[in-house]
């Protein structure tokens, strides 16, 4: 996320956390400001947390070569799974991989903010690349083999590609690519799409990061298991219809409530979501948290919550009255200028 404050911040950029405190991204997306109080990572598990140092190969670095950058976080990162980076055996052509982010979607869609993940094929970077270590795929078709195919655009910069080997009977993935680029400003089809190769920085990220065998979560606890401790919704909001409400349930026993939120924007600051999380007792309704004021991302936590029904109330506002875009509320980034970024 880009800006000083974290409820006016808006998305920027994707990433991976490697580390309790580190996080590794795009170094395009702080090239030009490398201020650390400019930028706060967004965790839906975590909320809003600072940067304080960020580390980039600045000698090295000619966009899309060495386009990779690690960020230290203010405070480490509690009860996360970390993702591990591949250090050798890079993918070979043909390879099938996953790639997440939080950018749009493509063509003329402004939706930056909201994460998704898709399927990738790798292929042979283009003649004009060849000397540069990138992983490649071309987004050639929609459906391919039965899989729908997926693409990184504008936002999704600094995001994993995720590929997976097994080891000792497990399948693990490991982060093979970290997004940088693409040939196409649209980023639909016919654009080839390129991510810097994670195998021929690795032994810079690991000795920045400090990284060192298997990454473990910290904090005295066990790691959050999605299918297991979130709950998630996605919605659409419009201006006919510009709230919603979850209902659910606190159960005896749980100790701390944490509720993310974090709706699309066009990068201009268009849409304006407000998060409550309300708390239902004899009837009455009480906000035991709120998050207003401009900004697409939210987030509470609740230590010790009462045993008892609550909802989370989301509304939105718009600047643009007559936008016929649908707001989704569920990871804005400028537009792709020159050189290809996946900014």
């Amino acid at each position: 996320m880009k800006g000083a404050e974290a409820r006016t911040s808006t998305a920027w950029c994707s990433g991976t956390l490697i580390a309790p405190d580190k996080f590794l991204t795009a170094a395009h997306c702080i090239a030009k400001d490398p201020r650390p109080d400019q930028y706060r990572i967004f965790l839906h598990s975590a909320g809003f947390i600072s940067v304080k140092t960020i580390d980039w190969q600045k000698d090295l670095y000619r966009f899309p070569k060495a386009d990779i950058a690690v960020l230290t976080l203010a405070a480490p990162v509690l009860r996360i799974t970390l993702e591990s980076i591949l250090g050798e055996e890079r993918p070979i052509h043909g390879t099938l991989g996953t790639i997440v982010g939080f950018g749009r979607t493509g063509g003329f869609n402004e939706d930056y903010g909201v994460k998704r993940e898709g399927f990738i094929e790798t292929a042979p970077c283009r003649e004009t690349q060849s000397d540069i270590p990138l992983v490649c795929w071309n987004f050639s078709a929609e459906v391919q083999n039965g899989t729908i195919r997926s693409n990184t655009c504008n936002a999704d910069s600094g995001g994993p590609l995720f590929v997976y080997e097994v080891t000792g009977g497990r399948q693990l993935r490991k982060i093979a690519g970290v997004t940088s680029g693409g040939s196409a400003d649209d980023c639909l089809l016919g654009d080839q799409s390129y991510d810097v190769d994670v195998v021929e920085y690795a032994k810079w990220i690991s000795e920045t990061a400090q990284l060192v065998g298997e990454p473990a979560p910290a904090g005295p606890g066990p790691a959050l298991v999605t299918e297991r401790d979130v709950v998630g919704q996605t919605s659409t909001l419009t201006q006919a219809r510009p709230e919603i409400s979850y209902p659910f349930q606190v159960r005896e026993g749980i100790g701390t409530l944490l509720v993310a939120m974090n709706g699309d924007d066009n990068g201009r600051g268009r849409n304006n979501f407000d998060l409550y999380v309300i708390q239902v007792s004899e009837g009455t309704d009480r906000v035991v948290c709120s998050e207003e004021g401009s900004g697409q991302f939210g987030f509470c936590r609740l230590d010790d919550p009462a045993p008892r029904n609550h909802f989370c109330e989301i509304t939105v506002k718009t600047r643009r009255s007559s936008s016929r875009n649908p707001l989704n509320a569920s990871n804005n980034a400028p537009r792709r200028r020159f050189r290809k970024f996946r900014r």
